[in-house]
């Protein structure tokens, strides 16, 4: 196993058995350069894990609200229709289990919608408005606030075949 930390889009990697990007790409500007680089460094397979979130909750509601569409950065449906684009059909697994958000006061829930929406601690302009939306969505439960949303973790996984290969040239 050999971890290595940084942008799989500026990272120089010989080729390994298989590659995995584990929720790391939420920060992607280029998804599609993201995936062609994680197939780069693949001779065999390429696994990646995307969250799967619900298409009703508080952060698509601020997302919109912000950014002016549901999503905060790409998420499982956005990843899988990247890879068809590239020619990539993945296969899925999509975990059971179903986890929810909890924070210890309305403070602290701001503080992660923002980090979510990719907001600096500095920029106030929408911290009223996602306060409201908050103060409305989420409800107490164990002496916390805990959000109504769901979220799962989706699996996609694929063989590198050099002829199918979109990232490569010839092999």
């Amino acid at each position: 196993v050999d971890i290595r930390k940084g942008a799989w889009e500026e990272t120089d990697l010989e080729p390994h058995d298989a590659v995995l990007g584990s929720h790391s790409m939420y920060a992607a500007s280029d998804l599609a350069a993201f995936v062609l680089s994680m197939q780069r460094a693949s001779r065999r397979y390429c696994f990646l894990s995307m969250r799967v979130t619900s298409p009703a909750g508080v952060m698509a509601e601020l997302s919109r609200q912000v950014h002016g569409h549901s999503h905060d950065s790409a998420n499982f449906v956005i990843g899988y229709n990247a890879l068809l684009s590239l020619g990539i059909f993945p296969n899925v697994l999509i975990e059971p289990a179903v986890k929810r958000w909890a924070d210890d006061s309305l403070d602290a829930a701001l503080r992660r919608a923002k980090r979510h929406l990719h907001l600096s601690e500095a920029d106030t302009r929408w911290d009223a408005a996602i306060h409201e939306t908050l103060a409305r969505r989420l409800f107490a439960q164990d002496g916390g606030l805990r959000w109504p949303d769901w979220m799962r973790s989706a699996l996609m996984w694929w063989e590198v075949e050099p002829e199918m290969n979109v990232g490569r040239g010839p092999a």
